[in-house]
C-alpha cells in the first residue's frame, strides 16, 4: 500500500479538501488500494533539490536527501506516467547544477544521481528526450564528461547520464566539423576534433564494467548514424567492434564485457540505421557471429544479445514493402516487380529453425510453478500452426492464430489455410477445451498435407518416419496422435509412389520401420491409452494406420498383429456407447473403414474369398440383437464349417477353421441359453416336436447341458432367471 504524507498539501485542492464529500471518498479510495492520482511530494521535491548546494559537503546529509530522494519515487514505479508533469522543472533545477561551472564535483554528482533516479524510474527512453540539445550543449557536456574518471565506480550515475545527454547533442542538424573552428588550442596544440572526440568516449564506454556501457550503446546509435559521422568512421567503428568480438575470450569476464557493449552498440546500429547504409556491412557481421558460435554460448545475455543482433540483421537483409492500402503505394507496375524479389541466402542462416522448434514448447521450472510463455508466444510469429490450437496459454494461443490469420491473408501459400483460419480463430482458441476436442482435427488436415508433399521428396519422407515412430509412443497424447497420423498418411503415399514404378512399398519403408508400425499397438494397449479422452484420439489413429497400412499392401498376412488389430476394432465398435457424442461418429467410421480394409487385404484366401475361420470367428462375434430370429443363418454356416477337413503342405489346416467354428457355436449357444433359451426350437432336431415355452417339456432337454461343465454355468443361470417363481410346474 502506498505511503502518505499526512501533513502535506494536497496539490488538487485545499488542505482539507473543502466540502466535497464525494471527492475525500474517492481519494481515499485511492489511496486505500494503492492506485496514485499524481504526483502528490512536489513541494518536498522541490524542497530537497535546493538542499543539495547547502549538503552535498556532508556525505551522511547528502546520502539521506537522495535516500529520500529515491523513497519518492519509488512510490511511481508502477504508474511512472503520472511523473511527466513534472519532468521538465525537476531536469530544469538539477540540470542547473551541472551548468554551473562553480558546481563542486560532490555537488554535481548528487544532481546526477538524482537525475538516474528520475530516469530509472519512469525509463530512459522518455526522460532523455527532455535534455537540451542545442548547439550551445555539445561542447560542455562532452567536456564534462571528458573529465570524469570511466573507473571510479562511486560517480558511474555522473557518467551515465552524460551519456544519454551527449546522445541528444548528436541530433542537432549541423554537421559537426563546423564546431571545430580552426581547431588551435591557445597554448599553440592542435585540438582534437569533436567527432573524434566522441568517437573515443563511445570506445572506452563500450568495454567499462558498470551500467555507463548501456548508455554508450545509446550514443552509438545516435551518434554513428548521423549523415556526417557515417561517411568517416562506420567503416571502422564496424571493424573495431568485430575486432573485439572475434579476439574475446568468453571464459574471461573483461572479455565478456567487451562484448556485452560491442553487441549491445551493434544492435543499436542496426536497428536505427538506414537499411541502404548497413546492408553492405550486414554479411560480414552476421559471417563474425557464425565463427563465434555466440548462439551456443554459456552466458545467458551474449545469447540474447547475438539473437537480438541477429534478428535485426535478417530485417535488413530483407528487403521493405509497402503494404498496397498504405499512402503513397507504389504503381502495380512496381508491385510486380517486388514479386521477383529473391530473398537473400543469409536469411537462410538467420532463421534458426531447430531454435525456433524449440521455442514453440520451451517451458521451464521455477520452483512450483513454470515458465515459457513469452518465449512461446513470441515463436508463435515465426512457426503457429501447432501452438494455435495446443498451447496451455490463451495469450499464446490466440498469437499464434492472428499470426498465422496475417500469413495466410498475406502469403497465400498454406495448404488448408482457409479451412483451418474457419476452425482455429482467435474467437476460437480462447477455449481450451474447444483447442483440444474439435480444432484437433486440423492435425488430420495437417498429415493430409504430408501425404501430397511426399511425392516432392519422397526419400526425405521416408527418413522422417523413424522420428515419428518414437513420437507415435510418447508420453504427450497429442505428439502421438499427430505421429500415428502422420506415419499412416506418409506410408501410403511411399506405396502410391512405389506401386507408379511396379516396386512394393517396402522398397521405400525400412523393415525397422515396419517393425515400428507393428509395435504401436501394444505399446498404448500396454499403456492403458486405448481408455477414457485419450482413447478418443487414439482409436481413430489406430485405425486409420491399420487402413492405411493394409491399402499399402504391407507383407503382414498371418503376421500375430492382424489379431490385435481385429480386437482393437471390435473392442472400438462396441465401446461406441462409452465415448463423446462429439467423436462417435469419427470413431465409428474410422473402425469401419479400418475393418473394411483390412478385410479386404488380409482375410482373403484368394481374389474374392475370404478365410473361412475369420469368418466363423465374426459370426461369433456377432451382438445379441443382430443374432435374434436370424439363428438359421448364424447356425448354418458355423455348422458346415465343422466339417471342414482341407489339407495342404502346412498339414491339416481345416483344423484352425474348425476350431474357431466350435469356439464360434459356444459364444453363441451360451448367448442364446443365457437370455432367450426359446429361440433355439425351430433349429435343434431332437425327432419330436417341443413347445419351449411349455416348462415341463423344455426342462428335460436343457437341463441335460448342466452335465457339460462348460455350459454349466450359463445353464444354471438361465434357468433360475427364466423361473422367476413358484408355478403350478415348477
Amino acid at each position: 500500500m502506498a505511503v502518505v504524507n499526512k501533513n502535506e498539501p494536497n496539490d488538487h485542492g485545499g488542505a482539507d479538501g473543502g466540502a466535497d464529500g464525494g471527492g475525500e471518498a474517492e481519494d481515499l479510495a485511492l489511496r486505500s488500494s494503492g492506485v496514485l492520482g499524481g504526483l502528490t511530494e512536489g513541494d518536498e521535491i522541490r524542497a530537497l533539490i535546493r538542499s543539495l548546494p547547502e549538503i552535498h559537503g556532508d556525505p551522511r546529509a547528502t546520502e539521506v536527501t537522495t535516500g529520500r530522494f529515491l523513497v519518492i519515487m519509488d512510490r511511481y514505479q508502477e504508474q511512472p506516467h503520472l511523473l511527466d508533469p513534472h519532468l521538465e522543472w525537476m531536469m530544469n533545477m538539477l540540470l542547473d547544477i551541472a551548468r554551473d561551472e562553480k558546481s563542486p564535483p560532490s555537488l554535481l554528482h548528487a544532481g546526477f544521481r538524482c537525475l538516474y533516479i528520475i530516469s530509472k524510474v519512469r525509463g530512459y527512453k522518455v526522460f532523455m528526450q527532455l535534455f537540451p540539445h542545442e548547439v550551445a550543449d555539445v561542447q560542455p557536456v562532452l567536456d564534462l564528461l571528458s573529465t570524469q574518471d570511466p573507473k571510479d565506480p562511486d560517480i558511474w550515475e555522473t557518467r551515465y547520464m552524460l551519456l544519454l545527454w551527449l546522445s541528444m547533442t548528436c541530433l542537432i542538424p549541423f554537421d559537426l566539423s563546423r564546431l571545430d573552428g580552426h581547431l588551435d588550442s591557445a597554448s599553440g596544440r592542435a585540438r582534437e576534433p569533436t567527432m573524434d572526440r566522441i568517437m573515443a568516449l563511445v570506445k572506452t564506454y563500450l568495454t567499462v564494467t558498470d551500467s555507463c556501457r548501456y548508455a554508450a550503446a545509446v550514443l552509438v546509435s545516435k551518434f554513428v548514424t548521423r549523415p556526417d559521422v557515417k561517411k568517416k568512421h562506420l567503416a571502422d567503428f564496424l571493424d573495431w567492434s568485430l575486432t573485439a568480438i572475434m579476439a574475446a575470450n568468453d571464459r574471461l569476464m573483461s572479455d565478456i564485457v567487451v562484448m556485452d557493449g560491442t553487441l549491445q552498440s551493434l544492435a543499436q546500429l542496426f536497428k536505427h540505421g538506414k537499411r541502404d547504409d548497413f546492408l553492405q556491412h550486414a554479411p560480414t557481421v552476421l559471417q563474425c557471429l557464425d565463427q563465434k558460435r555466440l548462439l551456443d554460448s554459456d552466458h545467458e545475455m551474449l545469447r540474447k544479445l547475438s539473437v537480438k543482433l541477429v534478428q535485426r540483421l535478417g530485417l535488413t537483409f530483407l528487403k521493405p514493402r509497402l503494404a498496397t492500402w498504405s499512402p503513397g503505394t507504389p504503381d502495380v507496375e512496381m508491385l510486380d516487380q517486388e514479386e521477383d524479389y529473391d530473398i537473400p541466402e543469409e536469411v537462410e542462416s538467420v532463421i534458426v529453425v531447430p531454435l525456433i522448434l524449440k521455442a514453440l514448447t520451451y517451458e521451464e521450472k521455477r520452483g512450483a510453478c513454470s515458465v515459457g510463455a513469452n518465449v512461446r508466444d513470441a515463436a508463435c510469429y515465426v512457426a503457429l500452426l501447432i501452438t494455435t490450437v495446443f498451447d496451455r496459454k490463451v495469450n499464446c494461443r490466440r498469437a499464434a492464430s492472428a499470426a498465422f490469420q496475417e500469413n495466410v491473408g498475406r502469403q497465400g501459400t498454406f495448404p488448408h489455410g482457409i479451412d483451418i483460419l474457419t476452425a482455429a480463430d482467435y474467437y476460437s482458441v480462447g477455449n481450451i477445451s474447444n483447442c483440444y476436442l474439435t480444432i484437433s482435427e486440423i492435425r488430420d488436415l495437417a498429415t493430409r498435407a504430408l501425404h501430397n508433399l511426399t511425392a516432392q521428396a519422397p526419400d526425405y519422407m521416408a527418413s522422417v518416419l523413424p522420428q515419428l515412430l518414437r513420437s507415435a509412443t510418447a508420453s504427450d497424447l497429442h505428439g502421438r496422435h499427430g505421429a500415428i497420423l502422420a506415419c499412416a498418411q506418409i506410408t501410403h503415399a511411399l506405396y502410391k509412389l512405389a506401386a507408379n514404378g511396379d516396386r512394393p512399398a517396402t522398397d521405400i519403408v525400412t523393415p525397422d520401420c515396419l517393425s515400428g508400425f507393428k509395435s504401436i499397438h501394444q505399446a498404448l494397449l500396454d499403456k492403458k491409452q486405448y481408455r477414457s479422452f485419450s482413447g478418443e484420439l487414439m482409436r481413430p489413429a489406430m485405425c486409420k494406420l491399420i487402413e492405411k497400412l493394409s491399402l499399402s499392401k504391407m507383407p503382414l498376412k498371418n503376421d500375430p498383429i492382424i489379431e490385435g488389430w481385429q480386437w482393437l476394432i471390435d473392442d472400438t465398435l462396441r465401446s461406441l456407447h462409452l465415448v463423446s457424442s462429439r467423436t462417435r461418429d469419427l470413431i465409428r467410421d474410422s473402425a469401419v473403414a479400418a475393418l473394411a480394409a483390412m478385410c479386404d487385404e488380409y482375410y482373403q484366401t484368394q481374389p474374392g474369398q475370404a478365410d473361412p475361420r475369420v469368418q466363423a470367428l465374426a459370426l461369433g462375434c456377432l451382438p445379441r440383437c443382430m443374432t435374434r430370429g436370424k439363428l438359421q443363418q448364424v447356425y448354418g454356416p458355423l455348422l458346415y464349417s465343422m466339417g471342414d477337413y482341407t489339407t495342404d503342405s502346412r498339414g491339416d489346416v481345416g483344423s484352425w477353421v474348425r476350431e474357431a467354428t466350435m469356439t464360434s457355436l459356444m459364444e453363441v449357444t451360451l448367448l442364446v441359453v443365457g437370455s432367450a433359451p426359446e429361440l433355439l426350437s425351430p433349429h435343434l432336431e431332437t425327432g419330436t416336436t417341443l413347445n419351449w415355452t411349455a416348462p415341463s417339456q423344455a426342462y428335460p432337454y436343457i437341463t441335460q447341458l448342466i452335465s457339460l461343465p462348460r455350459y454349466r454355468y450359463h445353464t444354471l443361470l438361465g434357468l433360475t432367471v427364466s423361473v422367476g417363481g413358484l408355478t403350478d410346474s415348477t
